[in-house]
């Protein structure tokens, strides 16, 4: 019996440290009920390639903690965090001092609503009454074919952020730690041809479970340094449901700053 318990415990430390080897470098920070975790895969990088990275949230706190930033669900929800300033997401300083800009042809969440690519929209009978109520009334007023088509791409956009409202909202899609659990960013990557230079080290990276940084591309070489920053206001109806005020939920804090090279 102790010798199993001896072969087991070399294991779990073996583990622990091939987990070390794979982080270049860590950054921990924590304010109230959460903490988190931001982790390199390395500290240097040549110039227009990316940086790879894990962030860990973690309930510190005693009661269970609701989670429902979408860098858990989808990657480009930290592009999204990280160009607005708001919910979890990342700091860069340039070799000039200065921030850097989220970079620009940006991607944007994928809503489960949404039609697979290739698929066309389909409308619930609901909406199906509403289209033909509106081109009606928009025939009766005698708005040409091109003037009914603006119209209706409109109404389509407004639809299309009431779904994603609904959905950011959907208390069934958020997630709850319990003290002590944990949630963080998974593997991926925007992949590009299926054979190019470095694919290797990229698919390394993806084993290892992180993610690449499409959010920011470095051109200049240099130090750079960057942090993750929890910066979350509850909706109005979690505070109005738990009689809260925003200041009593708000939480706003930032990691140290992690350095990185980026070489010519």
């Amino acid at each position: 019996m102790k010798r199993l318990f001896i072969l087991f415990a070399t294991i779990s430390l073996f583990g622990t440290t091939t987990a070390r080897a794979a982080t270049a470098a860590e950054a921990k920070a924590s304010k109230g009920p959460v903490q988190i975790t931001l982790r390199l895969c390395k500290t240097k990088v040549k110039a227009e390639k990316s940086l790879w990275y894990k962030l860990e949230l973690k309930n510190v706190g005693k009661k269970n903690l609701r989670v429902d930033d979408w860098i858990f669900k989808d990657p480009w929800a930290m592009y999204a965090n990280s160009k607005s300033h708001f919910g979890i997401y990342l700091e860069i300083i340039g070799p000039d001092g200065k921030a850097q800009t989220v970079r620009s042809g940006g991607g944007r969440i994928t809503y489960a609503w949404e039609p697979k690519p290739g698929e066309l929209l389909h409308y619930t009978p609901e909406e199906k009454k509403e289209i033909a109520a509106l081109e009606s009334d928009w025939k009766r007023r005698g708005l040409t074919e091109q003037q009914q088509h603006i119209a209706l791409s409109a109404w389509n956009g407004e639809l299309n952020d009431k779904k994603n409202r609904a959905e950011l909202a959907d208390p069934t899609k958020q997630l709850w730690l319990t003290p002590g659990a944990s949630t963080s960013t998974f593997a991926w990557m925007d992949r590009g041809p299926d054979e190019y230079a470095g694919r290797s080290e990229d698919d390394a990276y993806l084993r290892l479970g992180y993610t690449q940084l499409w959010s920011f591309t470095f051109y200049d070489p240099g130090t750079y340094r960057i942090r993750a920053v929890y910066d979350y206001s509850p909706s109005e109806r979690y505070l109005k449901t738990h009689k809260l005020s925003p200041d009593d939920e708000r939480i706003k804090f930032k990691t140290p700053f992690i350095e990185f090279l980026v070489a010519p």
